[in-house]
């Protein structure tokens, strides 16, 4: 059954999941309209990559290219809600990124820091 650690951790998020028969992995639901997300090995991935639907998502999309404040010449070439594609102009290279969900908004990361877009 799902490990209790990750149990706690979901409970305390006030996520709707259900518990899996891999100690890893939990059934993740969309926090806002309750549809079913899938299952999720929640010991690489986070639970707040997977929080929204692709419905749902849709209020978080911006029209592109906009800048990422705080990283100078950085900047979002295209949103799909839940990943972004990033243009670095330190590195002059493109990622595509994970979108992580808090209360405060959605974040990428990006060396180790919670860049909020």
């Amino acid at each position: 059954m799902t490990d209790q650690t990750i149990i706690d951790k979901l409970k305390r998020a006030g996520r709707k999941f259900d518990t899996c028969n891999n100690w890893r992995r939990a059934i993740l639901y969309c926090k806002n309209c309750g549809k079913k997300l899938g299952e999720f090995d929640l010991i690489y991935e986070s639970h707040e990559s997977h929080l929204y639907c692709c419905e749902c998502v849709k209020k978080y999309e911006k029209p592109t290219p906009y800048e990422i404040e705080g990283l100078e010449g950085s900047k979002v070439v295209k949103d799909y809600g839940t990943l972004v594609k990033v243009y670095y102009a330190e590195s002059m290279r493109y990622e595509v990124k994970n979108c992580y969900f808090t209360k405060k908004g959605r974040y990428i990361k990006y060396h180790g820091k919670r860049w909020y877009l």
